[in-house]
């Protein structure tokens, strides 16, 4: 637990955990998968007991959760753009009655929003030779997909990767040379809205 004490074994094999939503569950691989490989994922009470497994050919990658499913990648029919960084075919799981179904192709699934029903994503694109991925979101379902911007392959290199804002903040701006202008602004905005709609139907 948080407040400390000794380990209490949940599973006897596993890797990669990922809570539920409610806290009750975990889904894991199981523990002689590595990364980039497929294997089996699996679910367990928090407290212990039964594993049941849910799927056998999950990408080990992010694994998410909705109130009722798993939400996790297969690998693509074939080598997708940006495939090292964990990019795969989204597909959802019932964790009650192991029925999956297919959501989107190539994404590289971030988090869930807290309401449950959006999906924060990262779609590659190859543009004259570089990499780089639009932001979308789309309902759980798959249905309702929208761009948000277009960010660098670096900032998925460094671990800087889109979230979900859970409170409203202030938002911190710099000052002196670096403060925003007018005319920045606008040329970012620009720019902005060129690779967005260059790449919007990009699928």
């Amino acid at each position: 637990t948080v407040a400390g004490g000794s380990p209490r074994r949940v599973a006897p094999d596993g890797q990669w955990p990922f809570w539920s939503r409610d806290g009750r569950r975990l889904a894991f691989f199981a523990g002689n998968a590595f990364a980039g490989s497929t294997a089996p994922l699996r679910v367990v009470s928090s407290r212990g007991g039964e594993v049941r497994q849910l799927v056998d050919d999950a990408l080990l990658a992010r694994v998410l959760w909705t109130e009722d499913e798993v939400l996790f990648l297969r690998a693509p029919d074939e080598r997708a753009d940006g495939a090292m960084y964990d990019v795969g075919d989204l597909h959802a799981v019932d964790v009650e009655t192991g029925d999956t179904r297919r959501i989107a192709d190539e994404v590289l699934p971030l988090e869930v929003s807290e309401d449950g029903r959006r999906l924060l994503f990262l779609r590659p694109h190859i543009v004259d030779g570089d990499l780089g991925f639009t932001v979308r979101t789309m309902d759980v379902d798959g249905d309702d997909e929208q761009v948000l911007g277009v960010i660098d392959e670096e900032d998925v290199n460094i671990g800087s990767p889109p979230t979900w804002q859970r409170q409203r903040r202030p938002i911190a701006v710099a000052t002196g040379r670096f403060a925003p202008s007018e005319e920045r602004s606008r040329r970012c905005g620009k720019q902005i809205e060129y690779w967005r709609d260059r790449l919007a139907d990009d699928h």
